[in-house]
């Protein structure tokens, strides 16, 4: 398994691009840990619908 950290803070900007550019990798079992450090922004909603969609997403 492989595993991805992403700590973020405040990353409605970007965070979605991010998240999409690890679900299209092809390494096989893949976990992407997103660690946010108290957004004020709409990052938490957005990890929290796409950690809906994919399993894979902690």
């Amino acid at each position: 398994m492989i595993s991805v950290i992403t700590p973020v803070y405040n990353g409605e900007s970007f965070i979605e691009s991010c998240i999409k550019v690890v679900i299209e990798q092809n390494c096989g079992d893949v976990e992407h840990i997103i660690v946010d450090g108290g957004s004020q922004d709409g990052t938490v909603t957005i990890i929290k619908q796409y950690a809906e969609k994919y399993p894979h997403i902690r």
